[in-house]
């Protein structure tokens, strides 16, 4: 019997179907189980997940913005949302070893024979 981790992690929403649980996974956990292996899956998909993501203060930062974004954006305005992106691409390099330490820590812990990865939406 092998231990299993099945990780499902698409990255920044697109649509609120990117936080529905994964058929997929759940069919290959399923047969996995049906062949004697212990399963876990990882959801990362998660409204917390994203919270870790973006934080707080940058949504904060989009949401001040975006009156002047639909109002018809200035030459500034748009400086401001380009810096803006290059915080949140720093954001998602300070995110990057959360999500490995969050499943490194799983492999240790259960001693993972199979690691297995999900890395889109499926949208």
């Amino acid at each position: 019997m092998a231990s299993c981790l099945l990780v499902s992690y698409a990255g920044y929403p697109v649509m609120m179907s990117s936080f529905f649980p994964d058929n997929g996974l759940a069919s290959l956990a399923s047969s996995l189980k049906a062949a004697g292996h212990d399963v876990l899956v990882l959801d990362l998909n998660t409204v917390s997940t994203m919270e870790k993501l973006v934080p707080a203060e940058r949504t904060q930062q989009l949401k001040a913005m975006l009156p002047a974004l639909t109002a018809g954006p200035t030459q500034d305005d748009l400086k401001h949302l380009a810096s803006l992106n290059k915080t949140l691409e720093q954001d998602l390099d300070d995110f990057a070893p959360w999500l490995i330490e969050s499943v490194e820590s799983i492999v240790r812990q259960r001693d993972v024979h199979l690691l297995g990865f999900k890395l889109w939406s499926g949208d």
